[in-house]
């Protein structure tokens, strides 16, 4: 059950991020519009979309990196003793 509770937890920190910065490119499209060519707006948010796509698997190799470490017990290994 407290994994169930981790993933949504960390399902909702992704989501609370990805929200965070669609509001920051939303606020700097509102504020050149009218300024810049229409073309210009169309690349810039196709490049934004990008990366946000980028941040986001970014951001899904972390976790999985993350679960992995947990799942796999650790290894027993050599002490010396004096």
């Amino acid at each position: 059950m407290a994994k169930r509770s981790d993933n949504e937890k960390t399902e909702k920190e992704r989501e609370h991020w990805m929200n965070h910065f669609a509001k920051g490119f939303d606020a700097l499209f509102e504020e050149i519009k009218g300024t810049v060519p229409e073309d210009f707006k169309t690349h810039t948010r196709n490049s934004i979309r990008e990366l946000l796509l980028a941040v986001e698997a970014l951001i899904d190799h972390g976790v999985k990196r993350l679960e992995k470490k947990e799942k796999s017990p650790k290894a027993p290994r050599k002490v010396e003793v004096k």
